[in-house]
């Protein structure tokens, strides 16, 4: 149970940056702290990336609702 979105980078404050589709009741990219616990799923078939995420510009403030 839980959020689902797509992790597109992280934060200055190194939150991750999700693009969900009902986040403040819209479809955005916000911060989501690290503290929430984030469980990642990744294709078997496909290798993990080599490059870091990139750094996308937030105002630090983390998501607490996603209704």
């Amino acid at each position: 149970g839980g959020h689902v979105g797509f992790v597109g980078g992280v934060g200055k404050a190194g939150n991750l940056m999700v693009l969900g589709g009902n986040q403040r009741d819209a479809v955005n990219i916000l911060p989501f702290g690290l503290d929430r616990n984030p469980q990642y799923r990744w294709p078997a078939l496909t290798p993990l990336p080599k490059t870091k995420l990139p750094l996308l510009a937030s105002n630090g403030a983390v998501s607490t609702n996603e209704a």
